[in-house]
């Protein structure tokens, strides 16, 4: 099984660093990545002609989410992005939180949404923490 996950955050080396960082976890993976909410609303909008042109990768399973950015913040797609469902046969797609924000109001915030699976702070993340989250979302997808 592919596990597809999306990165969406503005800082583009925040991007590459966590991309490289899922490279060195030893999965079968796809990668997509989107500059804000809005843009990564409108990928899953598209939704069928997105499943046509990539079915094994495509609905990213695995969102990781940064809160501060133009145009559509985290929380705005948060929002919005609950309106939004997997095909029946797909698993619903899961959210981590991946933010330089220690608030503890956004976590509270964040986690209201049941499809939000952690908040992590982009200094805390080891690469124990990362395996250990893709290992327990690939447990998630076979149970469900």
């Amino acid at each position: 099984m592919i596990m597809s996950i999306m990165i969406v955050d503005d800082n583009a080396t925040d991007r590459y660093l966590l991309k490289r960082r899922l490279q060195r976890v030893d999965l079968d993976k796809t990668v997509l990545e989107a500059e804000n909410g809005e843009i990564a609303l409108a990928m899953f909008s598209d939704y069928q002609d997105q499943r046509n042109a990539d079915p094994e990768t495509y609905p990213p399973l695995l969102v990781f989410l940064d809160i501060n950015m133009p145009i559509m913040d985290g929380f705005g797609f948060l929002s919005a992005f609950h309106h939004i469902t997997a095909a029946p046969d797909d698993a619903p797609p899961r959210v981590v939180m991946f933010t330089s924000s220690a608030r503890q109001e956004d976590k509270e915030r964040s986690l209201h949404w049941d499809f939000v699976q952690e908040y992590i702070v982009k200094d805390d993340l080891t690469a124990q923490r990362l395996e250990d989250l893709l290992r327990g979302h690939l447990a998630y997808l076979a149970d469900g």
